[in-house]
């Protein structure tokens, strides 16, 4: 890591954009232009500010407390790098029912079950702080506790709850709409913690928030219910900060969904899209950033193309979009499922296509790939002018602390099983902080150094 020696530049950068000018315009209103015109073209030009959005996300999950106060310290090294938020996933929607059915091991949901806020696993700390001349103790969520301690580094804040890990409760798209928004045995009512959630926020002066991910995993009617509009009424009443959802822009029917969704990105503060074609490579293992950066332009869904859709909806509904799921992971060949972040060994010898030549195939990890696939995506996105920024996941998250202690550990039960599982993920994995692949250094020169 590059040691902190840009820190005061930076923050003086930071300063300069003041809460007057991210909170300048009002996009919660709708915007009334006509819906079949093509507007395309009238859309803030964000190039000039090299992306005002520019966030690391750390993953939450399910991890162990030691594991996310360890986590903290590596918000420290985010800022060097000209990221200026933090985007911080929680898992949510549990119930005591559902937490029993999903983790099989009994300490694991005693762990979840103690750590839970509401529905979501936002474990609880004791810690000390000084006042006056005395210390004293408090606790603290591990979301307030990163909340703050970003605020401190001059981070901006985006708050995103996760819901897909129930897929493996429910199967993909396999949740009833009614299980979704009244919830069931396994699952809490999507608004009541949503809107519990934005007051949380609110509290703790979070300047995003996620309102929902790739929900049609879960059930494609999801969009089309009018709770969720409801919903996003209901979470402005008490959060005051910038909306977001983040579509899965992907799968046979996502880009048609992302059409029919305006009366949703109206009524949202950014369009957010995660934009993961499939096979755009056709297969190939080998190519460069110029040949990839060219398949991304040209990537079609639904017989449209993915990049005009993004500005045409853009321009159509006067939204600015965010990229919310930016991923470059390291195997070779990553450029055809770059949503894909694991080695998938276990799946050698696997006769489907999903297996063979699909995202479920056993891969060769590559520490060159992350670097051509970043090129490529900043040569197509980085002076695209409705784009307002990204998230690049991940910055960190518990898996690498759960290495780092199992590589120390030589005498933990069941380590060679556990670190095996570790490291078919790790080695990879599109984990961005202590993995050397060039790319953090990459989007320092665009996010500090500008350089084009």
């Amino acid at each position: 890591m590059n040691p902190l020696n840009i820190r005061v530049s930076l923050l003086i950068f930071l300063i300069s954009i003041t809460p007057s000018t991210l909170f300048a315009k009002d996009w919660s209103k709708p915007n009334n232009s006509d819906a079949g015109e093509n507007v395309v073209g009238q859309v803030t030009n964000y190039s000039d500010h090299y992306f005002e959005f520019r966030s690391a996300e750390i993953e939450l999950g399910d991890a162990e407390t030691k594991h996310i106060r360890s986590t903290l310290k590596s918000m420290d090294d985010i800022i060097k790098y000209g990221f200026n938020t933090v985007t911080v996933t929680l898992i949510c929607g549990f119930t005591e029912e559902g937490v029993k059915r999903r983790f099989d091991n009994a300490n694991k949901q005693d762990r979840i079950l103690d750590g839970l806020i509401g529905s979501c696993y936002n474990p609880t700390f004791r810690t000390r702080y000084k006042d006056g001349s005395k210390w004293r103790a408090k606790n603290v969520t591990a979301l307030e506790m990163y909340a703050n301690h970003a605020h401190k580094l001059g981070l901006r804040f985006n708050l995103k709850p996760m819901v897909l890990t129930h897929i493996e409760t429910y199967g993909l798209n396999g949740m009833s709409k009614q299980s979704f928004w009244q919830g069931d045995k396994n699952f809490v009512a999507y608004s009541d913690f949503i809107v519990d959630l934005a007051s949380i926020a609110e509290a703790n002066k979070i300047e995003y928030f996620t309102i929902g991910t790739e929900l049609t995993n879960l059930n494609k009617k999801i969009l089309r219910s009018p709770e969720l509009t409801d919903l996003i009424e209901g979470v402005r009443e008490v959060y005051s900060g910038k909306l977001i959802y983040a579509h899965n822009f992907g799968p046979e029917g996502s880009g048609n969904e992302f059409r029919k969704m305006t009366k949703i990105w109206e009524r949202l503060d950014y369009i957010g899209v995660n934009f993961f074609p499939n096979n755009i490579m056709k297969g190939r293992k080998s190519y460069s950033s110029e040949q990839v950066a060219k398949a991304m332009e040209s990537a079609r869904i639904d017989g449209r193309n993915v990049i005009s859709e993004i500005r045409n909806v853009s321009a159509k509904v006067n939204r600015p979009v965010i990229l919310t799921e930016t991923a470059f992971p390291s195997w070779k060949g990553a450029a055809n499922y770059m949503y894909r972040g694991t080695c998938d060994r276990a799946n050698a010898g696997k006769k489907d296509w999903v297996f063979t030549k699909g995202p479920l195939q056993p891969k060769t990890p590559d520490l060159d790939e992350p670097l051509v696939l970043a090129k490529a995506w900043w040569q197509v996105f980085g002076n695209m002018p409705n784009i307002a920024g990204a998230v690049h996941v991940f910055w960190t998250g518990p898996g690498e602390r759960v290495l780092e202690y199992y590589l120390k550990n030589k005498n933990a039960p069941e380590r060679e099983r556990k670190l095996k599982k570790i490291l078919d993920d790790r080695e990879c994995d599109a984990y961005m902080w202590k993995k050397e692949t060039g790319v953090k250094e990459f989007f320092q020169q665009k996010y500090i150094n500008r350089s084009d």
